[in-house]
């Protein structure tokens, strides 16, 4: 979507709605948003959900009012949950792989 926000003239507005509302789709349907997520991390993972949800929501309402800076603002904030959300995730799996080449490297199988 952002690269169709850089077309000058005549954006394609009903392209950028129809996006937005797959994603908003998928984002909709819980078990699907969620699936793969550890049980442990099922609170935390269901907030970023939700937060994701609520700034497509803000990208919707700045498509439908044709505003192509709120639409790319709103873009940009939604990306940056999505991302913070990313590197939490991401925090345990380093974790884990820094611990298991710690033991391969002393010896140890895992």
């Amino acid at each position: 979507m952002a690269f169709q926000l850089r077309i000058p003239q005549r954006k394609p507005w009903q392209a950028m709605a129809d996006n937005v509302a797959a994603a908003a789709a998928v984002v909709g349907q819980r078990d699907r948003a969620l699936f793969g997520v550890p049980a442990e991390q099922q609170p935390a993972a269901a907030r970023l959900v939700a937060d994701i949800a609520g700034g497509l929501r803000s990208v919707s309402a700045a498509i439908d009012a044709r505003r192509a800076g709120a639409c790319a603002a709103c873009l940009c904030v939604c990306m940056q949950i999505a991302m913070a959300g990313i590197r939490g995730a991401c925090a345990g799996v380093i974790k884990m792989s820094r611990l298991y080449a710690s033991r391969r490297a002393n010896g140890r199988t895992v």
